[in-house]
């Protein structure tokens, strides 16, 4: 065995490899994006909620001052 062919072996294995990293990657980068999805919508629940006590806590003072 040459040079040449070990060379064109690294090659290829070289290949493989940044072929598997791009699948790896490709499945973070659809995990992240679910996780900022979900956090998103957490965040927006979570915004609706404080606005309805904050208009709840003012409505009800409102009502009970003379």
């Amino acid at each position: 065995m040459n040079w040449d062919a070990i060379g064109a072996i690294g090659e290829v294995l070289g290949a493989l490899v940044v072929i598997a990293t791009l699948f790896y990657l490709s499945g973070q980068l659809r995990q992240n994006s679910v996780a900022l999805k979900r956090n998103n919508e957490f965040a927006l629940n979570v915004s609706m909620y404080q606005s309805q006590r904050f208009a709840h806590e003012v409505l009800s003072q409102s009502s009970t001052d003379p």
